[in-house]
Order: C-alpha cells, then sequence, then structure tokens
C-alpha cells in the first residue's frame, strides 16, 4: 500500500469517526437526564465520580486561572515601577518581593483592601466596571 492509500484510508476513518462522534452526541442528547445517568452507572461512572470530576475541573481551572492573573499583576508592577518611577532592577526585586510577602501573608482580600483604605485612603473596588479604585478624602488613621 502505498502512501497516497494509507492517507485515503485515514481520511476516510476520520470522516467516518466524525460521524460516529455527531450521531454519538445526538443520541445522548436526545435522552433525558435519568436516562444519562442510568447510561453513565451502565459504564461504572457514579453521578458521585461526575459531581467528583467537574469539582476537580473547577478547582485546577481557579488554581491557574489565579496564578495566571497572579503573575500578570507581579509583571504589571515591575512595569510600572520602571516606566512611571524609574525603579532600577534592584529596586524593582525589592519592591516585588516585599508585594509577595504581603499576598503570601495576607488572611483575606477584603482584610488587606480594609487595611490600604485605612492606611491611605484609597477604596479598591475591582468589581465595577467605572471607578475601580478611589481615591477617599484623606486616610483612616
Amino acid at each position: 500500500m502505498n502512501r497516497a492509500q494509507r492517507r485515503a484510508i485515514q481520511r476516510s476513518e476520520s470522516k467516518k469517526n466524525m460521524r460516529l462522534a455527531a450521531e454519538y452526541a445526538r443520541s445522548v442528547n436526545a435522552l433525558s437526564s435519568n436516562e444519562r445517568i442510568a447510561s453513565l452507572v451502565q459504564n461504572g461512572i457514579t453521578p458521585k465520580d461526575v459531581k467528583a470530576e467537574y469539582e476537580r475541573g473547577r478547582n485546577e481551572g481557579a488554581v491557574e486561572a489565579g496564578l495566571s492573573i497572579t503573575k500578570c499583576c507581579y509583571a504589571a508592577m515591575i512595569l510600572v515601577l520602571q516606566e512611571q518611577f524609574s525603579f532600577n532592577n534592584d529596586q524593582c526585586y525589592e519592591a516585588v518581593m516585599a508585594l509577595d510577602d504581603k499576598i503570601v501573608y495576607a488572611i483575606d482580600h477584603a482584610d488587606m483592601s480594609d487595611e490600604v483604605l485605612e492606611k491611605t485612603g484609597i477604596f479598591l473596588n475591582l468589581d465595577s466596571a467605572i471607578d475601580r479604585v478611589e481615591r477617599t478624602d484623606q486616610p483612616h488613621d
């Protein structure tokens, strides 16, 4: 069998597999919730297994997203310190290490946000699309 024949067979099998997958998806979507659960149980998968796998995936996604966002914030801080305040590399390192210490030892974001408001008068309202960072009249020393 030459390469052209092998590729033709591979394409044919791929199309066949795609058709089978589409038929399966249609058949599963036609099932009621109870029928889907019965089908899973028949194959040794319990609703508890499905729920546990869902939770695992959700938690892994949250961790991955959190790490990505945190890394972005650290990088943004370093760039702002260099571009806006002319920090050199050593100063940026010291600042980001101090930031990391604050973050690692913070009880939670609410306590830290309250401390920022109390010490600086800056209100962090990152849930909002407008006025995400606000300056109040004065710190609450």
